[in-house]
């Protein structure tokens, strides 16, 4: 399958289900498409891409590694089907639900990106690093 949040890629990588070579291409590949996607949003909006102005800034990193820490998690366990050949149905639900719950507790804080690439792209073409 596809992902597209490094932090996912490594939780995959932890796991033993990838090898460092592919974790790494993918990463990249991960990096790459952010800056691509906050450069086309940036020409496509100018500065305000709808992007939270973050206060403090050692709240929005706490929130942003605990909740992807949670998705991280959750897609480690979930996506993935059972060692006795059932698929797992509930998948799509588990994972929508944990960036549900991260939006609804750190959406005003820290943005909800949940995903590295995304999270640091973005203030990037804002200026703000």
């Amino acid at each position: 399958g596809s992902h597209f949040n490094p932090a996912v890629t490594a939780a995959v990588y932890s796991n033993k289900a990838m090898e460092l070579k592919t974790a790494a291409f993918y990463v990249l590949s991960q990096l790459i498409g952010a800056v691509l996607a906050a450069a086309v949003a940036y020409f496509l909006a100018g500065y305000d891409m709808g992007y939270p102005t973050v206060s403090s800034i050692p709240a929005a990193i706490l929130m942003e590694m605990l909740f992807t820490f949670a998705l991280a998690l959750t897609v480690l366990h979930t996506g993935k089907p059972s060692d006795e050949g059932t698929e797992n149905s509930y998948y799509g639900l588990a994972i929508g639900m944990t960036v549900f719950a991260g939006i609804t507790a750190c959406g005003d804080i820290s943005g909800g990106a949940f995903n590295p690439a995304l999270g640091t792209a973005l203030p990037l073409f804002r200026g703000e690093f």
